[in-house]
């Protein structure tokens, strides 16, 4: 009997000892640190107590990630800008875009399966999962599976893997998505399933600083020249793409291009480029000049503006 009751003794202190463990527990949770110079990652732990509403969890480019439970509420603003409900996915995309690139992208607002799909009105570009563009640090990854959808921020890119940093997702701030070539793998496979529908990613901020071009007017059949200078006004995203100086009719139809070349314009910097056309071929007549980047794996030209004016056209004649 004094046996059982010295185990029974020992059984009772184990299980108050396992209580007390499991009422103070705590978790290692990554943090992600990133060098924007080199795209590369590291990865920190830090000793915290179980997550509550409004606990930072992480972080990208400065921008914090915020644990969500169910007893978060009410609207996030950063620097009087509302980004929306606190701590959803969206609303971290949406303080990251505005507290690092400057970027104002919640209207239209709503959840995360409606992102993709409404780009446009984002002024941002898409590009679909198993396309030929692959993702690249900074993109939005995109799915509009289960209720609500769900959004990501790609911080870090390996050969078979891509990092994304993000909200409302459990206590972890990343999550590793496995990848073949172009073509990313869910969110996660069940409960709910959240396939990847493509991604988002900022479009230029470029404005036309001058141009000439000569002789003017231009003379059918004659050679002309000229020179561009195009600034990048973003403090953080460098673009490649390609220039064109185009000319078109009154009513804006192209009739023949005056230049194009390929060019790097890095984040603050500015470039200057000369052209030379053999022979304008267009008939005698008023036209307009444009001037347009196109960012390398885009579908559209981007006009280049001149104090957000659309300066790029002006009218020239042909003689």
């Amino acid at each position: 009997m004094k046996t059982f009751s010295t185990i029974k003794s020992l059984l009772l202190s184990f299980s108050f000892t396992l209580l007390i463990i499991s009422c103070n527990k705590e978790e290692f949770i990554p943090t992600q640190i990133l060098n924007p110079e080199n795209n590369s990652t590291n990865l920190t732990h830090q000793l915290i107590q179980r997550s509550k509403c409004g606990d930072e969890i992480g972080t990208y480019l400065g921008t914090p990630v915020y644990y969500n439970d169910s007893n978060c509420s009410g609207y996030n603003t950063f620097n009087g800008y509302t980004t929306g409900l606190k701590w959803q996915c969206v609303e971290y995309v949406n303080r990251l875009y505005k507290s690092y690139y400057g970027r104002e992208i919640r209207n239209p607002s709503g959840n995360a399966n409606i992102y993709y799909n409404t780009s446009q009105e984002r002024n941002l570009d898409a590009f679909k999962n198993g396309g030929t563009i692959p993702p690249a640090t900074g993109d939005i990854i995109c799915s509009n599976g289960g209720t609500w959808g769900h959004v990501a921020v790609v911080s870090g890119i390996e050969k078979d893997s891509i990092k994304v940093t993000h909200q409302n997702f459990g206590t972890k701030a990343e999550k590793k998505i496995f990848r073949k070539a172009n073509n990313l793998d869910p969110f996660q496979l069940s409960n709910p399933y959240l396939p990847i529908i493509g991604w988002l990613r900022c479009r230029p901020e470029l404005k036309l600083d001058a141009i000439s071009i000569s002789p003017n007017p231009l003379k059918k059949n004659f050679a002309t020249n000229g020179s561009v200078t195009i600034k990048n006004y973003s403090k953080s995203l460098g673009f490649i793409g390609t220039i064109y100086i185009s000319l078109h009719d009154s009513k804006g139809i192209w009739k023949e291009d005056i230049a194009s070349f390929a060019t790097t314009i890095n984040a603050g910097s500015s470039i200057n480029k000369t052209f030379t056309k053999s022979k304008v071929l267009s008939s005698a007549g008023t036209y307009q000049i444009w001037v347009k980047f196109q960012t390398t794996g885009a579908e559209i030209k981007y006009p280049i503006v001149n104090d957000g004016k659309v300066k790029n056209k002006f009218s020239i004649k042909i003689i």
